[in-house]
């Protein structure tokens, strides 16, 4: 996977982010370097992922990360304002791998480019973060 040509899966730095993304096995590798002033400034970003009015949707993966730190996951909607489809919802990270899992209902309009987000920005710390087994499937 080629984190940086805007298919599948993507590595993006903003405002003020700096960091790099490395896959290795079956898990990405998030380094900071400069956590940025927001959120988003270092996110690792999976982009046109069609969403269904009514559908119900889970979210499940693993992480951990060299020491106890917060990241934040979404599900947004690039194309109408950035609204959230799954609210930000922070998780607590360890150095143990621990498996996370959310269910959402797709509210709003059907969207062909939703976009599951890991942000990894401002969030107190550069310690290193680790993801894989991420899945997003309708459930109802």
């Amino acid at each position: 996977e080629d984190l940086a040509d805007g298919t599948d899966w993507s590595f993006l730095l903003n405002e003020g982010g700096k960091g790099s993304a490395s896959i290795t096995g079956n898990a990405v590798t998030i380094v900071p370097e400069n956590e940025g002033s927001v959120d988003y400034a270092l996110q690792f970003v999976q982009a046109n992922l069609p969403l269904h009015k009514g559908k119900k949707y889970s979210i499940s993966f693993d992480a951990c990360a060299k020491e106890n730190r917060t990241m934040n996951v979404t599900v947004s909607a690039p194309s109408v304002d950035w609204i959230r489809y799954f609210p930000d919802t922070t998780v607590e990270l360890t150095p143990d791998w621990q498996t996370y899992s959310f269910e959402f209902v797709m509210e709003k309009e059907d969207d062909n480019n939703g976009r599951l987000e890991f942000n990894m920005g401002k969030a107190g710390s550069l310690a290193e973060i680790s993801i894989k087994n991420v899945r997003i499937e309708v459930v109802e």
